[in-house]
């Protein structure tokens, strides 16, 4: 099978600008809370919430209510997180971003339904049918945190804005090495 031809720098420094604006545009949306704000939101939202209940779904089968309770947040962190890893060990840097991205996305989130514990405003969801039961209620009451869910949601968002900050770096060098590749003329890996 033929390798694809790689890009040439300019053609490449163009992309990555233009996603790095893009990223950032919807890393705002996201952590404005500006739902709907853009089509990947609602997609990577819709792929985030698929993720969240196979989690419920897979650690049922642990026999432990609290781990098939807490499966849905720890899977939804946890892809993001793994592919972020896998890229990163392959040094596919724009798809280290881009998972970066995906787990400030996921953990922006996860932020907003740990922050409503107590108020339980949030639509919810249910693959098992009846009512659905909110994780984060459950959790923090069994840990006996239920008062503290608006401190832990302020320091999971925290871990949101760091995630959308480490995957802007990552683009940025990208933007840079680019940059230096069609200055020294050299295409330097």
């Amino acid at each position: 099978m033929d390798e694809l031809t790689p890009a040439a720098p300019q053609t490449k420094l163009i992309g990555y600008i233009a996603l790095l604006v893009l990223l950032l545009f919807w890393a705002k949306a996201v952590l404005s809370d500006q739902e709907g704000a853009s089509l990947l939101w609602s997609l990577l939202e819709m792929l985030t919430l698929v993720v969240h209940e196979a989690g419920h779904l897979l650690l049922y089968w642990s026999h432990s209510q609290f781990l098939y309770v807490l499966g849905g947040s720890l899977f939804q962190i946890s892809f993001p997180l793994g592919a972020t890893w896998y890229y990163s060990q392959k040094k596919q840097f724009m798809a280290v971003s881009l998972a970066l991205f995906w787990l400030g996305q996921s953990a922006a989130g996860l932020s907003r339904y740990i922050g409503d514990a107590r108020t339980q405003a949030l639509d919810l969801v249910s693959t098992g049918g009846g009512e659905p039961m909110h994780d984060w209620h459950w959790i923090l009451d069994t840990l006996n945190l239920l008062n503290h869910d608006t401190q832990i949601a302020g320091v999971v968002f925290l871990g949101a804005i760091i995630c959308f900050g480490l995957g802007s770096l990552v683009l940025i060098r990208e933007v840079i090495k680019t940059y230096q590749e069609i200055n020294l003329g050299t295409d330097s890996k």
